[in-house]
């Protein structure tokens, strides 16, 4: 390396890096139905999934939580795991409109009634259980391995 008339020495050290590929996942959500692929917008726009209607809000928010967690879980020490949130915002969109169609509303009426995680209303459970609601994590960063424990 040189800065003016004098060379210095530089020593890298690389170290390898795990990157989620996001495309392909949006591809896949794509294929299953859950978002589609806007042909002028050229960005993914969420679908509410037919499929789901005669479930309970409960086991919509079940299977969507399995979804996100998958793929939170899989890709948890990606260095782009930030990128990730693209993703699980999708998918909380697409269960958003998946309820506002079993719910016969909009979707800023379904986050309005059930809150910003979609959860399901307290009257409808019993007084023990905790209302399940959409899971969405503390943060995307990429989560390191404390190397001392």
């Amino acid at each position: 390396m040189k800065r003016g008339n004098d060379t210095y020495r530089s020593r890298l050290t690389p170290r390898m890096q795990f990157h989620a590929p996001v495309e392909e996942l949006l591809q896949k959500v794509s294929a299953r139905k859950i978002a589609y692929l806007h042909p002028t917008l050229k960005k993914y726009l969420p679908l509410g999934l037919g499929y789901l209607f005669n479930f309970d809000h409960r086991d919509i928010l079940v299977y969507y939580n399995a979804i996100v967690r998958g793929i939170l879980n899989y890709y948890t020490f990606a260095d782009n795991r930030k990128r990730l949130g693209t993703v699980v915002h999708l998918l909380k969109w697409s269960c958003a409109r998946t309820l506002g169609q079993k719910f016969k509303l909009s979707v800023a009426k379904v986050y309005k009634k059930f809150g910003p995680f979609l959860a399901v209303p307290q009257s409808a459970l019993p007084s023990h259980r905790i209302p399940p609601k959409f899971y969405l994590p503390g943060t995307f960063s990429r989560i390191t391995v404390d190397k001392d424990k």
